[in-house]
């Protein structure tokens, strides 16, 4: 844009005929403006590219095999570009690229199995090195560019007593699902367990990651007795432009069938789930995502919590909700096959839903229709209205006394 006149230019142009992401460390203006770094999905993987300042492409910088996600930090001295990737959806790692060419390969800066982040020195000699370990708990470490470890960094937060149980494993056959078993401490082989899947199915998070301190939560409620599961399906980051946009004009189908299919799979190849005593249970999208699956599951999921969910596509954020399912009036059909309104009159399972009366993400009159909805259709449930929560839950009082409701409910409709 011209400061003076105001007169633009167009630069590039970046299209995909189903939604373009957007990756918010790009364009990086480098080299006193004279190029710039961009991010692409045009080769069906993410990928960083090098160029001219009048929108050029110069060369690229990695390559698609890297599992490229975000740029980190550019030391245009040397021609080096740090940036978040990773081969594996799982982790997170960061690497070293050449900004002339990505035929050079990549120098990978963490390696240790985790999820790893870095924050670097304004002269890119030192950085700050933030992992999260498979071994668990959250280290903190100044390191120079060889990888030397110059100090480490001591946190006074309460140290976590325990490491969560897991067992991490890949299932299906033509499309893999990462997933992720969490089994009580005093598990007995023999026994069958009442299975708890923990659900979020939607665009931009995944739930299956190498990072135990993440599931402390789904630790306490498989030590009440159940085994939780955890499943990243289609629609979630990752696993490539394909994988990602396959749920284009229908924000619950590929996810349901994902979620059921991949749980079926791992009861075939886990006696101790009992398959016949299956609930649900999510938040935001994970909310949505519990409410669709009690009632169109209702076969395979027995009981659901749902937490801040949305309710009807039409009543959410524009931004966030045309990208995937258009404008309502170009997909009427879409619209109604992904709303909670249109099923909630099959549902024959209990349903907890919980909401936070000022949530300011998903608003508080999601609960409120999808409650009203069910009471036309004549389906007993109970709502959950966390006064003066938001989208979550956070003061210590209030997130105990929320998964104390949830694991009591569980037990009331999960065990004998």
């Amino acid at each position: 844009v011209n400061s003076g006149n105001g007169e633009s230019t167009l630069l590039h142009r970046e299209k995909d005929s189903a939604w373009v992401n957007l990756d918010q460390t790009t364009p990086r203006w480098i080299n006193k403006g004279s190029q710039f770094l961009w991010s692409t999905e045009r080769s069906g993987f993410w990928q960083l590219e090098l160029r001219s300042k009048t929108g050029a492409l110069q060369n690229a910088v990695t390559l698609p095999s890297l599992g490229y996600r975000r740029l980190i930090a550019v030391d245009e001295k040397r021609g080096r570009a740090y940036v978040s990737a990773s081969q594996r959806s799982t982790e997170s790692h960061v690497a070293e690229v050449r900004l002339e060419s990505a035929k050079q390969g990549a120098r990978w800066l963490t390696k240790a199995t985790g999820n790893h982040s870095l924050t670097f020195s304004r002269d890119h000699q030192r950085y700050v090195h933030t992992a999260f370990p498979a071994t668990g708990g959250i280290d903190y470490s100044v390191q120079n560019l060889e990888g030397k470890k110059l100090c480490t960094i001591r946190s006074l937060a309460e140290k976590v007593p325990f490491k969560p149980n897991l067992e991490y494993l890949a299932v299906g056959n033509k499309k893999q699902f990462s997933s992720l078993i969490v089994r009580p401490w005093n598990f007995e082989k023999g026994r069958k367990y009442p299975v708890i899947v923990y659900v979020y199915g939607g665009p931009h998070y995944r739930v299956v990651s190498r990072s135990p301190s993440r599931y402390l939560i789904q630790q306490w409620l498989a030590d009440h007795g159940f085994i939780v599961v955890m499943i990243d399906g289609r629609g979630t980051p990752y696993g490539g432009r394909e994988w990602e946009r396959a749920i284009k004009g229908n924000l619950v189908d590929h996810q349901l069938e994902d979620q059921t299919t991949a749980l079926k799979l791992l009861g075939e190849t886990y006696s101790e789930l009992d398959m016949n005593r299956v609930g649900v249970y999510g938040w935001s999208f994970g909310g949505y995502m519990t409410a669709m699956m009690t009632m169109r599951r209702g076969d395979v999921y027995k009981a659901g919590i749902a937490g801040a969910p949305v309710a009807d596509w039409r009543d959410y954020d524009t931004h966030y909700t045309e990208r995937y399912l258009d404008l309502p009036a170009l997909n009427e059909a879409g619209y109604k096959n992904s709303s909670v309104m249109t099923w909630a009159d099959k549902m024959t399972r209990p349903l907890l839903i919980i909401h936070g009366t000022i949530d300011d993400n998903v608003y508080f009159m999601h609960a409120l229709k999808m409650s009203h909805t069910l009471f036309r259709a004549g389906k007993a449930h109970s709502l959950l209205p966390l006064s003066g929560a938001t989208h979550g839950v956070y003061d210590k009082v209030g997130l105990r006394r929320l998964y104390e409701r949830m694991a009591q409910f569980f037990e009331a409709h999960l065990k004998p």
